[in-house]
């Protein structure tokens, strides 16, 4: 949302089909003053170069008239700025790496989500690795930034019971009053993967912490 126009954006990820060469990925942009009439979509980032999974996950801020992009590549944070009037300029600025353990096994980011508190980056990570996928089994863990350059060590905060929810996915994270707020889209998993049988939902958790 930005409050200095009123105005809410939707920024999400286009990935063209496997059957194409090389994969189109691309990010496109949405506005709307209202919730309900929403401009024609326009592309503000696009890679074509034969690895589509550069721009995983964006999530967006706004801040000192600019945007701030975070992506997932590789395992990786890559970090990019627009300016305001421009955000189909995107500039690479730098990669943040995490080391990461969940229950004693090695995991990677696989989706982000990035919310400013004052002065402090809040990073939401949902990690996993391939033995988790195929054990139905991903954790949420933050990190926290006063810089947006050294991040602190992630901390599980979501993750790690056999219930409905063991398998976390794409989560959004946000302060109400004094309070952090993390919805999570999650499921239980299927017969045979998260994608077979799989029943999903959304769960609401929160921490003053």
């Amino acid at each position: 949302y930005r409050a200095d126009t009123g105005v809410l954006e939707c920024w999400y990820r286009y990935v063209g089909p496997a059957t194409q060469d090389p994969r189109e990925e691309t990010i496109y942009r949405q506005t709307t003053n209202d919730g309900i009439t929403w401009s024609a979509k326009e592309m503000l980032y696009s890679n074509v170069s034969g690895n589509y999974a550069k721009l995983l996950s964006p999530s967006v801020i706004v801040e000192n008239e600019k945007y701030c992009i975070w992506v997932v590549y590789s395992g990786r944070i890559d970090y990019y700025e627009a300016p305001l009037a421009n955000p189909t300029q995107w500039t690479f600025v730098r990669s943040i790496r995490y080391t990461i353990t969940d229950s004693g096994i090695s995991v990677s980011p696989w989706h982000i989500d990035v919310t400013k508190d004052g002065d402090t980056y809040v990073m939401l990570l949902m990690c996993r690795n391939g033995t988790q996928i195929t054990n139905n089994a991903c954790s949420l863990f933050i990190a926290t930034s006063e810089d947006n350059t050294s991040y602190s060590a992630p901390v599980k905060v979501v993750g790690g019971a056999d219930n409905w929810d063991k398998y976390m996915y794409r989560s959004s994270i946000v302060k109400v009053n004094d309070m952090y707020r993390i919805y999570y889209s999650a499921t239980g998993g299927g017969t045979s993967t998260i994608y077979n049988n799989a029943i999903w939902g959304i769960g609401i958790t929160e921490s003053s912490e």
